[in-house]
């Protein structure tokens, strides 16, 4: 993520199903919060530290932010 963030920031992702239903392991309970202005941070959840295991899976990304502007994000 590429986030622009004020002193309050706070992010977290959520990862969704084609029926926008939390996948398990990448849900807004699991995210790590991110409280960092940084060009490049990495996004993980407790159980998860990487994507991998939906490679080929069609998801959708809920950015849930608090006092911050989201300019970019890419998987790796």
């Amino acid at each position: 993520l590429c986030p622009y963030t004020t002193l309050f920031l706070s992010i977290r992702v959520e990862l969704l199903d084609a029926s926008d239903q939390p996948i398990q392991g990448f849900s807004r309970e699991e995210a790590a919060a991110l409280y960092e202005n940084h060009v490049c941070l990495p996004v993980t959840w407790r159980a998860n530290r990487s994507v991998a295991s939906l490679a080929g899976k069609p998801i959708k990304i809920r950015f849930l932010m608090r006092d911050c502007r989201l300019y970019a994000f890419q998987f790796r």
